[in-house]
């Protein structure tokens, strides 16, 4: 047998090669974020972060799209979805500017335990005995990572559990009409909505004179999110969503380091305590769920599987 058949990698490898790849690359953007932070209002990073992340997204859709793809059907879900990122958005730079890396991940994370909460009020799905014990384990974790009324306690802690909110409410508008919408109208429109909703930032008192030393931040930005989207739309053609979800943690092992070596931010006790909680009771509930139904195309498993800020 030739030796480069001998070394060849499975599908199930190179999607999880690329997962590990895109998630790597969401936690780096966060990271540039928050070394934007001391120069610019929170306002203005979103703002010049989202125009970057317009300019390739915009490259993504005109170049995996044609004009029959981007047909809307339901105007509403178009515009619920670029709203519900558009808060995300916000949350983000508040949060990562304020908030350490790893902190912020782990109650990000708390979109899973959250999701199977509005999956039995909004989609009646019928949830096991032993799901609840785990959303009620992990909302102990979300208690402790919170931190209320210690010193350590931020507001930017709140925006990020508020991420986790929309996380799972775009999850479950995803699953409920994801195969009658196109994902790259979703996409576009996404785009749209955040550009059109943000265009009066510059216009605020909140605008600073441009650090052009800077500009290569926010290109880095909108690049990382492009390789990101690409990468993992690739992890979803070779592989099942189902086993790639574990893999979303790793963000958590990301944002620990990046924090660590670049900010010196080391989780307390009680974070870690709260971390062990909520991870593993969302990886239990990984385990525990039913198969969600097949969607439509690779791309739409990644809209339903990642909407990462």
């Amino acid at each position: 047998m030739p030796l480069s058949l001998q070394f060849q990698l499975s599908p199930e490898i190179k999607g999880i090669s690329l997962c590990l790849l895109a998630y790597f690359c969401f936690t780096c953007g966060d990271a540039v974020i928050k070394v934007l932070g001391p120069h610019y209002p929170g306002l203005q990073i979103f703002f010049l972060n989202m125009v970057a992340s317009a300019v390739m997204g915009f490259v993504v859709v005109l170049l995996t799209s044609n004009v029959k793809n981007l047909r809307i059907h339901r105007p509403w879900l178009h515009l619920t979805r670029g709203l519900l990122l558009l808060m995300m958005q916000f949350s983000a730079t508040y949060t990562f500017t304020h908030v350490p890396l790893g902190s912020a991940y782990v109650l990000v994370f708390s979109a899973r335990l959250i999701t199977v909460i509005l999956a039995h009020f909004w989609l009646k799905e019928n949830i096991q005995p032993q799901l609840w014990a785990c959303v009620g384990t992990g909302f102990v974790g979300v208690v402790i990572c919170l931190q209320p009324g210690s010193a350590e306690w931020h507001p930017g802690l709140l925006t990020a559990l508020l991420i986790g909110i929309g996380h799972s409410m775009l999850n479950l508008l995803v699953r409920q009409y994801g195969q009658q919408e196109s994902p790259h109208a979703l996409m576009l429109t996404s785009i749209l909505t955040v550009a059109v909703a943000s265009c009066w930032i510059p216009f605020t008192d909140f605008w600073q004179p441009l650090q052009w030393d800077l500009s290569g931040w926010h290109l880095l930005f909108g690049l990382l999110g492009a390789i990101a989207g690409i990468a993992i739309t690739g992890a979803y053609q070779l592989t099942h969503a189902s086993l790639l979800g574990a893999f979303q943690y790793s963000q958590l092992l990301w944002g620990v380091l990046l924090g660590y070596f670049f900010w010196q931010e080391v989780p307390s006790a009680l974070v870690l305590v709260g971390t062990v909680l909520i991870v593993g009771s969302g990886l239990v509930i990984l385990r525990l769920r039913r198969p969600q139904p097949a969607t439509s195309s690779p791309l739409a498993s990644t809209l339903l599987s990642q909407e990462n800020p």
